[in-house]
């Protein structure tokens, strides 16, 4: 999933995974997405974390993908590091990778 606003996607194996389980949830990342920037508490969107990030099972994550809180999905996170992608025209590009989901971790 691409953004142009912050070029961040959810990566494959979980896009794919959160779109067979629930693609209503899907969707509201997708829009957080679209968002870019969270600039603001209380707002969707990408947050870059400080220091060494949030800490997952033995992986440190520096983005977070926010849904709007109050929301029906508003504590559920993504949370992705910055990756070097090689597009198709062979060209390395570096992309915020959202590859764990995490339900309640705030």
């Amino acid at each position: 999933m691409h953004n142009s606003c912050w070029d961040g996607w959810i990566g494959k194996d979980l896009y794919s995974k959160m779109g067979n389980k629930n693609p209503e949830l899907r969707k509201v990342f997708e829009d957080a997405m679209e968002r870019g920037v969270a600039r603001a508490t209380g707002e969707a969107g990408i947050k870059r974390l400080s220091g060494k990030g949030q800490k997952t099972g033995n992986t440190f994550y520096q983005y977070e993908l926010k849904t709007a809180p109050g929301s029906k999905y508003g504590d559920h996170r993504l949370y992705g590091n910055l990756e070097k992608w090689t597009n198709s025209e062979g060209i390395v590009e570096e992309r915020v990778i959202f590859r764990k989901y995490v339900k309640g971790s705030h």
